[in-house]
C-alpha cells in the first residue's frame, strides 16, 4: 500500500471566475526533494490512477458540503 501524505499543499486561485479554485497538492514520504510544492503533481511515480483521483474528489466533495 501507499503510505499516506506527509503533508498537502493547498492553492487557491481566483482569476476572472466568481468561485474560487482550491488545488490540493499531497506531498508522499518519497517524493524527491527536488519536487518542490508546485511540481509535486509532475512526478511520475507520485500519480495514482484516475479512480484513485474520483474517490479522492468524491470524499473533498464530501467533507465540504457535510452538514455539521
Amino acid at each position: 500500500t501507499v503510505p499516506g501524505p506527509e503533508f498537502v499543499y493547498s492553492a487557491s486561485i481566483r482569476h476572472r471566475i466568481p468561485h474560487p479554485h482550491v488545488h490540493l497538492l499531497p506531498r508522499y514520504p518519497q517524493t524527491p526533494a527536488d519536487y518542490q510544492w508546485h511540481q509535486v503533481d509532475e512526478w511520475p511515480e507520485g500519480q495514482g490512477t484516475e479512480e484513485q483521483a474520483a474517490s479522492l474528489a468524491d470524499r473533498v466533495r464530501h467533507a465540504i458540503t457535510a452538514q455539521p
